[in-house]
């Protein structure tokens, strides 16, 4: 799933998005280096579950993978 919702709201949409992802789902966000303070609540979110192997890869204005592990 690709998420490019509104940076600021995010974290509210992200707690209706994650318990309806089932395992090994991939959620990719975009400008995770153009705007690193906008998105740091998303990414909170996303690092805190304890459900994911994430990673940044530095293309375009950077694109966050998250991986939600099966089980």
């Amino acid at each position: 799933m690709f998420f490019d919702a509104d940076r600021i709201s995010a974290p509210e949409q992200l707690a209706v998005l994650l318990p309806k992802l089932s395992g090994d789902a991939l959620l990719c966000a975009d400008n995770a280096l153009s705007h690193p303070d906008e998105i740091a609540g998303y990414l909170k979110v996303v690092e805190s579950a304890g459900t994911f192997d994430t990673t940044l890869v530095p293309v375009g204005k950077g694109l966050y993978i998250a991986r939600k592990r099966a089980g």
